[in-house]
């Protein structure tokens, strides 16, 4: 993981980048903008292309600043957008509040006495503020996010330095329908930082706040109906100011802990957590140049599952790093500088080069020349201050598919993957020995963001034809194979303007022999039918509609009621639904029947098999939002069971999925990608409908896992499973798991 920090006097930020063999390598600077002093850092995806991007709140200008990364370790020119004449913006937060798998960024203004709310789109770009007042002299410093009422909608958390309290603002369904209440006040309360933790082990967040004038840390336990104990103080110290603090487990006792520094920067304040939200006296570790200590933030910097500290000191134009010792104390920190022109300021860390390696992000706050830095990490815990470095990693290409078939028909399992980022597909043959050849690239037009891959023979001439969703330009591309391993240029057919087509199927919806092509579009809310014809032609004979806001978002095929006619399955991800069609053999299709996936869920995956042998297909799909599969099991007279639900795991956002009988026990069972733990799940059948978890496949560090396909790659009889993992942008394969 990288760090970043925000430097607050030289207007910068600046990212330090993590790698393998011993230290953290200065990289990358960028600038904020004259007089912005900036205050506050975090990074996201805000333009869904798996590259981390960066905003920033400019506590000087009333801005936040967004920089978008190209994941090669640089950025686009930075966009502000406005947060207000003397607002002083000082601490931001992204979510998506309103559920349309975008992030949003909330930021406190802390000299206008509101909280400003940006919608984000998935390109990357904001709407202009929207406020909600938090009242006349509250001073908003801090904000936190979480569902507190348990209703699936974001509520707010606010430290209100001037009124004397912490304010919540509920979130609703719409999101102009938001209302605060205060939770806990008092003459000296005075909370300036605020964050939100599990300290009692109840699996319920409860909110962290530094209290300045008491200077004490107060904790306010959540219960299940959403309401706040009142506070469990612990004091921070006669002399104590606190500045920054950061919540993890310093010690391996599964309790959350609690790093603070003070205002002064004299020492690093550790107070370890009893489990019951309650915390120890604090054990303090002091600081070499103790001025002027601004920001913390945790990690583990030296991979011995130990989480250590960074601290950002301005004063002196130096970061400190603590490397926790295994009873989590920690040694004499070390330290490292850039010069007299770094004065780092808010820091942050994460994997900004995919090499699994923590990397440091600060914001540089030199009067000059205010920038974000970007420093390098190795894998050992050491910072070396050098010159500009950069690893040449193909960062730029952003894999999202795959599929595996034959393509130069030598019996051997190829592969193609697809460059959602770039516009490209890449194919590589296979030896049969499990390597590859060189890849060969094919491009289509710029910007269509593919989003759906599949393989097929379209045109009857016995050799495999590739087809891509492409959803920016509202068209299906279909590249036509010559049987060697190579394809002709693509070709384009439209599926109607403003349509963002999202997912594809294939097969033989009229009997004629012919493969059809089926069209999930997730703006217009349809599918879309492609009869298909010989000679290489493809004509769009009707659309269906999948509901308003439904967000159609992957296609399934099969005979669901055993009339000998291909049938549609879709899931409705914004409906919270699947929907299934029924063919009449000819090409059309009955209006769709739908079935709820609960709310919440976010279906997005799914397929198709007889999990029950009882000769009817059933259907499962992955609940990307709920952290489940489901299956609906199918009935004879052409309906399904009510869903019944498996849970993957805490964390876990299940978004690819494929049936097969992996165990060689004859009973279908069901693989997942689960890109929020980083792992492939293996479900195996009993045979009745009900499944078991067999194993998990850790696929690497944020590798963030998003398709699969299985073949049998290096002829053992065996069948190996090719993920493509779209955090690091590479494949990986799974073989004898059996």
């Amino acid at each position: 993981m990288d760090v970043v920090i925000a430097n607050t006097q030289s207007n910068n930020i600046e990212i330090f980048i993590r790698h393998d063999s011993g230290g953290i390598i200065h990289s990358h600077t960028y600038s904020t903008g004259s007089a912005t002093n900036p205050h506050s850092i975090l990074v996201g995806d805000f333009n869904h292309d798996n590259q981390f991007d960066i905003a920033v709140a400019n506590y000087g200008t009333g801005t936040i600043s967004v920089l978008i990364s190209y994941g090669n370790i640089t950025f686009a020119p930075q966009i502000n957008y406005q947060t207000g004449l003397n607002s002083l913006p000082k601490s931001i937060i992204v979510a998506d509040f309103n559920n349309d798998l975008a992030l949003d960024m909330i930021v406190a203004n802390f000299g206008k006495d509101n909280i400003g709310l940006f919608f984000g789109s998935r390109n990357g770009t904001f709407t202009n503020q929207k406020k909600y007042l938090t009242g006349s002299g509250s001073r908003p410093s801090s904000i936190a996010v979480s569902d507190f009422n348990n209703d699936k909608q974001l509520d707010i958390a606010i430290a209100q330095y001037g009124t004397d309290n912490i304010g919540i603002l509920l979130g609703y369904q719409h999101p102009d329908a938001i209302h605060q209440k205060a939770v806990i006040s008092g003459s000296e309360l005075h909370p300036c930082l605020i964050a939100l933790a599990d300290v009692n082990n109840d699996n319920l967040l409860d909110i962290v706040a530094m209290n300045v004038t008491a200077r004490s840390i107060n904790i306010f336990l959540r219960f299940n109906n959403g309401r706040f104990s009142n506070a469990i103080s612990s004091a921070t110290g006669n002399g104590s100011l606190i500045q920054s603090f950061s919540i993890g487990d310093f010690n391996n006792d599964n309790r959350l802990d609690i790093v603070a520094i003070n205002i002064d920067g004299t020492d690093l304040e550790i107070f370890l957590g009893c489990g019951n939200g309650s915390f120890a006296d604090q054990s303090t570790y002091p600081i070499r140049n103790p001025y002027d200590s601004q920001w913390i933030a945790v990690g583990d910097f030296n991979n011995d599952n130990r989480t250590d500290i960074v601290v950002s000191n301005s004063f002196s134009h130096n970061i400190y790093v603590f490397l926790a010792n295994a009873n989590g104390t920690f040694p004499n920190p070390v330290e490292y500088s850039n010069g007299d022109e770094f004065i780092p300021n808010a820091i942050t860390v994460n994997d900004f080069n995919n090499d699994q390696q923590l990397d440091i992000l600060v914001v540089n706050d030199y009067p000059d020349h205010r920038q974000l830095e970007i420093f390098l990490g190795y894998s050992n815990g050491m910072f070396t201050n050098k010159t500009i470095y950069t690893i040449p990693l193909r960062t730029d290409y952003s894999v999202t598919l795959l599929a595996v078939a034959d393509f130069n028909n030598d019996n051997q399992q190829d592969i193609v993957v697809c460059y959602s980022r770039n516009d490209l597909i890449g194919i590589f043959i296979s030896n049969g020995l499990g390597r590859f050849a060189s890849e060969k690239i094919y491009s289509f037009e710029t910007n269509s963001n593919p989003q759906s891959l599949l393989i097929g023979d379209l045109n009857n001439d016995k050799r495999l034809d590739i087809i891509v969703a492409l959803t920016y330009t509202n068209k299906v591309g279909i590249f036509l194979g010559f049987g060697d391993g190579a394809f002709e240029l693509v070709r384009h057919y439209s599926t109607g303007e403003k349509s963002g087509p999202f997912s594809i199927g294939v097969a033989d919806l009229n009997n004629d022999h012919v493969l059809d092509i089926v069209v999930s579009n997730a703006i217009s809310g349809s599918i879309d039918i492609f009869l298909g014809f010989y000679r290489e032609i493809f004509f769009r004979h009707l659309v269906y509609a999948t509901g308003k806001g439904s967000a159609s978002h992957s296609v399934a095929i099969g005979d669901f009621n055993n009339d000998t006619r291909q049938d549609i399955v879709v899931t409705n991800s914004g409906n919270d639904n699947i929907g299934v069609f029924f063919g009449y053999g000819n090409g059309k299709f009955q209006n769709q029947t739908t079935y709820l996936t609960s709310i919440g869920s976010r279906p997005q995956s799914v397929a198709v098999g007889d999990f029950n042998n009882d000769n009817y297909l059933d259907i499962v799909v992955a609940n990307y939002g709920n952290e489940s599969i489901g299956i609906f099991l199918g009935l004879i007279n052409g309906t399904f069971s009510n869903q019944i639900k498996y849970s993957i795991g805490f964390g876990s956002r299940p978004s690819s999925i494929i049936v097969f009988d992996f165990n060689k026990d004859n009973q279908l069972d069901i693989v997942i990608t689960d890109d929020g733990t980083s792992n492939v799940i293996m479900l195996v059948g009993f045979g009745n409908g009900s499944f078991g978890l067999l194993k998990k496949y850790r696929t690497g560090y944020n590798s963030q896992p998003c398709a699969l396909a299985i073949a049998d790659f290096n002829n053992d009889f065996e069948t190996d499973i090719t993920i493509a993992n779209c955090g690091t942008n590479n494949i990986g394969f799974i073989s004898h798991y059996c």
